[in-house]
């Protein structure tokens, strides 16, 4: 993923797979590093831009206002429009990219603006330039079947920062 270059500090960084941020995140993270914010990717580009002011783990997967869910357990199901995408496209969604960084959380929305400004996530709707037509036949490529093509940005807009 391309940095962004305004002088805004990195603090700390790791690149591992859904598969990974699950299952071995516990074992992967270094001591003192605490992300705050994740972009989601595969190799056709950027799906999402997201931030935690908590724990980035729990955000994903364990919270009332979880992207993922377990259940019935053993099956991931989706409460937003980037959990429900990595939900219904297992297993190949297992091993997109999760990029998790550590910014200063004084700067974190306005960095996660610029992100998603720069990235063009498919999958944010808040601070994102409208979608481009390749973009758009690029996203509709991943809709679930049965969903309309627009449920995606109202699910976004619907709920705002609970997802974001």
């Amino acid at each position: 993923m391309q940095d962004i270059n305004d002088n805004i500090e990195v603090l700390n960084k790791l690149e591992i797979t859904i598969f990974d941020f699950y299952y071995n995140f516990d074992e992967l993270i270094e001591e003192n590093f605490n992300p705050n914010l994740y972009i989601i990717s595969n190799k056709e580009g950027c799906l999402y831009v997201g931030i935690s002011e908590n724990n980035v783990w729990t955000r994903w997967f364990n919270t009332g206002t979880s992207h993922i869910f377990d259940y019935p357990i053993g099956k991931w199901n989706g409460r937003s429009s980037i959990g429900m995408l990595v939900a219904e496209n297992q297993p190949r969604s297992l091993n997109w990219e999760v990029d998790l960084r550590e910014y200063d959380s004084r700067l974190l929305k306005k960095i996660e603006e610029k992100l998603i400004v720069i990235y063009r996530p498919l999958y944010n709707s808040v601070y994102r330039p409208p979608l481009t037509e390749s973009e758009r036949i690029k996203k509709n490529k991943y809709r679930i079947d049965g969903f309309p093509e627009d449920i995606w940005d109202k699910m976004d807009r619907a709920f705002g920062d609970i997802f974001s």
